[in-house]
Formats: C-alpha cells, structure tokens, sequence
C-alpha cells in the first residue's frame, strides 16, 4: 500500500511539473491563455480556440462560445460599416485634441467584454464612450523629447516615425531629425524600444485596450508601422500608434534599439525626374520583392531615409512604414556606400539594419 501511495505521489509530482512548465498564461482579468492546447478560457469559463496575430486559430482547441451576434472582424474585435458598406475598424472616426473621439455615421459592433461570445450591437455615442474610456485609462500621450545639436530638450509631437529619421513637430515647426535624438517615456529595454509591424500574413495587427484577445479593439496597426514601445510582455506588448495607445501581440512585431544607424536621404523619382499627377505614383511593399505585398503608394518626390540596398530593392523609412522599394524608383541624395559603422553617429553611407527579432 505504501509503495502504491509512493508511486501515486511521484505521478502527481510530474504531472504538477509538468504544468508548470506549459505554455498557459492568465490575463489581467483572470482569463486562462493555454497556447499548447490552443484554447482560451474566460472568466466567465466559456472556452474559445486562440486566435494567432493573423487572425486565424490556433492549436487544436475549439470554441465552446456562442458565435458572435455583433459586427465583428475576424479576430473577434470591432468593425465599423460605413455607409457605403465598406467595413474599417476605425471609419468616420475622428480623434480630437484632448484625446477624445467623435463618430460619424455607422455600424458599430463589438465582442462582450466579459468574454461570453455573444456580442453585442454598440450605438455611435456608446462606441465613442468606451473608446474615451480606454484611451484615458491607457493614456492620450507618450511623453517624447528632441534634444537638438546644441544639447536643448524641447518637447516634440511625432507625425511620422521611423527607424532612421522622424518628422516630428516642435511647436509649430515640423522638423525630420534622427530618430536617436528622439526619447519617451518608456520601461521598453534598450533593444526593444522601436518596434516594426510584421505580421506572418495578414496585413496589420489588432490594437486592443486591454491584453486580452477579448479586449475592447482600438484599432489596427498596419503591416510595417512603426511604433513607440511602452511596456514589453511574452505575450503582449504595449504600444503608442500614433498616439493611440493600447496592446497588440508581441509575435507580430520586430523590435529594435534607438541607437544612432547609417542612413542616406532620397527621394521616388520616375526615370530619375520628379513627375507629377496621378500615374505617377510608386508602391512600397513588405520585403524585397515584386511578389511582396504592397503596404502603400506615393507620389515622385516623396522623401526617403535609405538603409541598405538588397539586390534591386532598397530598404527605407517613408511616412511612418519601415519597408522596401525597386531601386529604380529611387534617386539617392548621396553616393551609395556599404559600409560597418554600428554605434556611430548616422553619416552618409548604408549599413544593413541586423537588429530586430
């Protein structure tokens, strides 16, 4: 009986060690996050297949839920229909001085917070409320500095962030500097201050209010954004895009320092000349290839911070996206120079970008 009793003791022992050492998790608001199994169990007990940053499910687990009866997008969170039927997480929003927003006419729909599945059909004024809500629990704004050449700190406003260069607005100038001369509030490590959006497939990320993947959605980060680095987690990670601050998960993103990194300035030209009007336009896309996704179009003349030339494509900051572009479409303002300077002041020159995960 005792050796009975013994071995009973030690299966328990494993077993106990073995959970310890499962991927599950459990959110803020108690929810249980089991990744091997793929099932997600809210406080509420109801079990949910987890969905990955793409979008789509994950593990083997299913979902116990009721199907949701709100106007919801494909990972649960909130959709607007316009009126003219096209559907946009964040359609006739319009975000406000003080951090607040106003809605325009539409649908809006999003999951129950308390993780039931069932949803539930929001009013404008309903929306606007718990996005105001939100937004003043995660904050309206991530404290940013510009030191200048001279050693003087001024507050700055960020238009558009990059991992070379920034635009960013003092007062009422708006500059392009360094993005190293840039600091914000931050408990980010070093190295993971700077992040770029790089979804496996989909083309953005969800922005949600809480980390949870039943959490309230903020909105979407596109495919690669960059973005300010708050606070980092194993599983979520919380950002600042564009002044909208919230959680996105932290598989969807490559993360990078805000050391000083070699860069030459260009702009889109059309066979070497700026040409205007609207064929005159060139795309960006995701990787260095025509068979990459398109993330944007821009017209000649557009400014560029140019990284590294990968074959026929050029690696580059423009408008806020960290991505690439043939370099047929490309008219440096410097000589092309491959060069290793990793710790040094940018200077003319290219020099790969290797961090990031």
């Amino acid at each position: 009986m005792k050796r009975f009793l013994s071995v009973i003791a030690i299966l328990a022992l494993l077993l106990c060690s073995t959970a310890a050492f499962a991927n599950v998790e459990t959110d803020e608001d108690g929810g249980i996050w089991d990744y091997d199994k793929g099932i997600y169990t809210d406080p509420e007990g109801q079990q949910h297949a987890i969905e990955n940053t793409d979008g789509g499910s994950s593990g083997s687990g299913s979902s116990s839920g009721g199907a949701s009866t709100g106007t919801s997008d494909a990972s649960g969170g909130l959709v607007v229909t316009s009126s003219d039927g096209a559907e946009d997480p964040t359609a006739g929003m319009q975000k406000n001085a003080d951090g607040s927003v106003t809605i325009e006419s539409g649908t809006y729909g999003t999951p129950d917070e308390g993780g039931s599945g069932t949803g539930q059909h929001l009013t404008e004024e309903e929306w606007a409320a718990r996005w105001n809500k939100y937004t003043a629990k995660n904050g309206t704004t991530t404290g940013t500095v510009y030191m200048d050449d001279a050693g003087a700190i001024h507050p700055a406003e960020i238009l558009h962030l990059g991992l070379g260069r920034s635009t960013i607005l003092v007062g009422e100038q708006e500059l392009i500097v360094p993005t190293s001369s840039l600091r914000w509030d931050t408990e980010a490590p070093d190295d993971m201050v700077l992040a770029v959006v790089t979804p496996s497939t989909q083309s953005y990320i969800t922005l949600r209010a809480k980390s949870s993947q039943k959490a309230f959605v903020m909105g979407h980060c596109n495919k690669c954004k960059v973005l300010r680095v708050i606070r980092t987690g194993k599983t979520w990670t919380f950002v600042d895009d564009e002044g909208v601050r919230g959680y996105v998960m932290t598989s969807g993103l490559s993360f990078y320092s805000n050391s000083p990194k070699n860069y030459v300035t260009g702009i889109i030209t059309i066979n070497g000349k700026v040409a205007k009007g609207k064929d005159h336009t060139v795309h960006v896309r995701s990787s260095g290839s025509n068979k990459a996704k398109q993330i944007a179009e821009y017209p000649a003349g557009t400014d560029l911070t140019v990284f590294s030339l990968e074959g026929d494509w050029y690696e580059v900051d423009v408008a806020g996206l960290h991505c690439y572009i043939h370099n047929k479409f490309v008219t440096l303002n410097e000589p092309l120079i491959m060069a290793e300077a990793e710790g040094t002041e940018p200077e003319p020159g290219l020099a790969p970008l290797e961090e990031g995960s």
